[in-house]
């Protein structure tokens, strides 16, 4: 499946993704039990791919539902139900797609050039590797950008994919709860950085700021060098 099939088949569609994010949305509750929903989802498409139990094509297509719908569902659980700030929230979504297509070439050059194979490489001992290297790799590289190449091994691709499919749900949450905020006539807000050693300079400034109109500064997840790492908190009065 190509990006233009995608976006295309996602317009008719429309009404489908939004009701399914409710559900997930409803069945999952909060922000850490969408996280872990989604994570165990990451982990079984990947293993699915790995094992040649889906196509390519049905990975890509599932892989982009499942980013969208779970944008949606956090937006949905940050807001406390559809807001207007849906349809801009899924305009959004759709406008990242563009670097998930650039991630499953990754995965396709990465194949075909025999870097990985499918049902190559131990699955768990990937992820212990994995694990060490996010100790001492700061996030901003290892932004989804284009041009950032994965890591050719399952736990490289098992990690990308999390990074679409998991850890923006706290960035979409905040969206969420921005514009209910707005809607119910708050007038200024804050951030507040975690101050622990994974902070970036952006989020410290940010956070010196202090209290600022609504909708002046940015939600976490974006304009820092933390990005989908992001865990500053808002808050509003």
């Amino acid at each position: 499946m190509e990006l233009l099939t995608f976006i295309g088949q996602a317009a008719r569609r429309r009404d489908d993704y939004l009701e399914r994010a409710e559900r997930l949305a409803n069945s999952t509750s909060t922000l850490d039990k969408l996280e872990e929903e989604m994570e165990g989802r990451t982990d079984a498409l990947s293993r699915k791919l790995r094992e040649e139990k889906i196509t390519f094509s049905e990975f890509k297509r599932a892989a982009a539902e499942d980013t969208l719908v779970s944008s949606l569902a956090a937006t949905i659980l940050g807001s406390q139900g559809r807001s207007r700030f849906i349809d801009t929230a899924y305009a959004e979504a759709m406008g990242q797609m563009r670097y998930l297509w650039v991630f499953f070439e990754d995965i396709q050059k990465a194949l075909s050039t025999g870097k990985i194979k499918y049902g190559s490489e131990d699955f768990d001992e990937a992820e212990e590797i994995k694990d060490k290297i996010l100790n001492v790799i700061p996030a901003s590289a290892l932004s989804p950008d284009p041009g950032k190449s994965i890591p050719a091994t399952w736990g490289g691709i098992l990690q990308r994919l999390r990074r679409y499919l998991v850890t923006p749900a706290y960035r979409w949450y905040n969206a969420g709860a921005l514009s209910r905020r707005q809607e119910l006539g708050a007038r200024e807000m804050r951030r507040v950085a975690r101050r622990d050693r994974m902070c970036c300079q952006d989020c410290l400034s940010f956070d010196a700021m202090g209290w600022r109109p609504i909708g002046t500064l940015p939600i976490p997840g974006t304009r820092c060098q933390c990005l989908d790492r992001c865990r500053c908190r808002v808050e509003y009065r």
